[in-house]
């Protein structure tokens, strides 16, 4: 029988932290004035001890967030903001208003913030302007979890935001300790990195830092991890789908020897190629046993440094998963790396390599030799080449001596202005409002079979689409515009990039055009919203 005595001792010794919080997550309201947001003040008000308030999922406007910031002003005991996704739908003018009330709200109070989530919200620089107040403030003194995903911050935002984080530990006497650091999707790019890695540099304390897809080349990448390397409790890196090259690869295996603790590495589509999985190998064996998930996927490594990774990872005995799918390993590749592992913890922890690249040398002569027939006079009813030189994004553009409605599909030779006509079409009549069973059957019946043809080319299908769209120029530098409401179209694009015949490397292509900032999109401010939420989780 167990000892009765010893069971109360460990009951006693056990501490059940309870959240006192005020909670209306992902309820979708809608609330415009005073008397809409009348429920949440009043929860507010009626808290005993407000530790955490969860806004989220909600749409909050000027008038509405005053009120809310007024029930605040008494609440010293707030320490969890959870305030992402609260615009949707709201004008790029009625953000920083709002967000000003809430923070000069929790400043009045006197509250010592903890956690600040405010992804989500495409409030751009003008947004991070409007808190960064609180966030150099006493209140921001004791914030040890920031999350600023997807707000769309540019390298400018970036910069406000680094300027704020660094004028409050200087304002704090030293004392602001920043443990978790989010700002993924964030279009920080170089100058933006930049200016936070001097703060990182600053801070010294953080475990856990997240800032994927955020178009950092590596002349970024260097100051940055360089920047961590003076954090020496990391625990955890996403990096993701940035641009290493070998100057950042070095720099992060480097800057990896400083964190002891390291337990989770994500530099999955960063450019490292085999060199740098080999640095990074070598830093490993000798720094970071510590590691449970290491994703490395998407990086043109070959089979030899690959070799020299797993290696390195046969001395992490906590290592839960290795992600090294869409390389450049072969089939033979793969065989040697799975007997090489057999039987180690490696071998538990290796994730699905379906997606291999095939072998470097192979696939270089694929796309020579796909350059070269592309190269072959012939008709083109797309047109001629045009790129957005903002986006580094190229694609085909509508001819416009071509009807845009007449060519027969034969033999794999597709008329994108026609595709994209009658997709436009069927899609004009979507909204949110009720389900359209029978738009999403006449989408699928019309795309499946073309999207999945070994001859469609979808980049051409996605610049066509943009332009039709009014999102991208022409050849003849004009915006034109096929669809004169883009509510429809963009609840279609949200149904078929869910679908498993839509092309993924479209994908990026969207997210960059959606994202970025046009009067179309910022009337259907809220379909844009979920379209971009969509194309994030896929």
């Amino acid at each position: 029988m167990t000892d009765l005595n010893e069971i109360s001792s460990l009951l006693a010794k056990t501490k059940v932290q309870q959240l006192n919080e005020v909670n209306f997550s992902n309820k979708s309201l809608k609330l415009d004035n005073a008397e809409d947001a009348s429920e949440v003040v009043k929860a507010i008000k009626e808290c005993k001890d407000l530790q955490a308030l969860r806004l989220n999922g909600n749409t909050i406007g000027v008038e509405a967030a005053a009120a809310i910031a007024d029930a605040l002003k008494d609440r010293k005991e707030l320490e969890r903001a959870y305030w992402s996704d609260i615009f949707t739908g709201r004008l790029r003018s009625e953000i920083p208003p709002a967000l000003q009330s809430l923070g000069d709200a929790v400043f009045a109070a006197k509250a010592s913030l903890v956690e600040l989530d405010l992804s989500d919200n495409a409030f751009g620089p003008d947004g991070i302007n409007a808190v960064k107040s609180l966030l150099s403030s006493r209140s921001g003194y004791t914030i040890q979890i920031l999350k600023l995903n997807n707000n769309g911050l540019g390298p400018n935002g970036g910069k406000i935001l680094a300027a704020a984080l660094q004028e409050c530990y200087k304002n704090s006497g030293g004392l602001f300790s920043l443990k978790t650091f989010f700002c993924g999707r964030n279009r920080l790019e170089i100058a933006g990195s930049a200016a936070l890695a001097s703060t990182f540099k600053i801070i010294g304390t953080l475990e856990n830092v997240s800032m994927p897809q955020n178009g950092i080349k590596s002349e970024g990448i260097v100051p940055l991890v360089t920047a961590l390397s003076f954090n020496k409790s990391l625990k955890r890196l996403n990096l993701n789908d940035n641009i290493f090259s070998e100057d950042g690869s070095e720099a992060l295996a480097k800057a990896m020897a400083n964190w002891p603790d390291l337990e989770y590495l994500n530099v999955g589509d960063c450019l490292l190629r085999s060199d740098g999985a080999t640095a990074i190998a070598n830093t490993i064996e000798k720094c970071n046993t510590n590691l449970q998930e290491v994703l490395v996927d998407s990086n043109d490594i070959e089979t030899d440094a690959a070799l020299k990774l797993v290696a390195a990872l046969k001395n992490c005995p906590s290592l839960q998963k290795l992600d090294i799918n869409a390389n450049c390993f072969g089939s033979k590749g793969i065989e040697e790396l799975k007997c090489y592992i057999k039987g180690s913890v490696v071998a538990d922890s290796l994730c699905s390599l379906s997606e291999d690249e095939g072998l470097l040398e192979e696939a270089d002569d694929d796309d020579s030799a796909a350059s070269d027939e592309d190269d072959q006079p012939g008709d083109d009813a797309t047109g001629k080449l045009v790129e957005d030189k903002e986006l580094c994004i190229t694609g085909a553009s509508l001819t416009p001596e071509s009807s845009p409605r007449s060519t027969n599909v034969q033999q794999g030779i597709f008329d994108y202005d026609e595709i994209v006509w009658k997709f436009l079409n069927i899609s004009k009549s979507l909204d949110s409002s009720q389900d359209h069973p029978q738009e999403f059957c006449d989408i699928d019946t019309m795309m499946s079979s073309i999207l999945i043809s070994s001859t469609f080319e979808s980049e051409k299908f996605a610049s066509t689409l943009l332009i039709h769209m009014g999102l991208l120029k022409t050849e003849d530098e004009l915006f034109i515009c096929t669809s004169d409401d883009l509510n429809g179209p963009l609840y279609a694009l949200r149904y078929i990039v869910k679908q498993s015949y839509f092309p993924k490397q479209v994908i990026p292509i969207l997210k960059a055009f959606i994202n970025k900032p046009n009067e179309r999109l910022d009337k259907c401010a809220t379909a844009k919203h979920l379209l971009m939420q969509t194309l994030f989780q896929v």
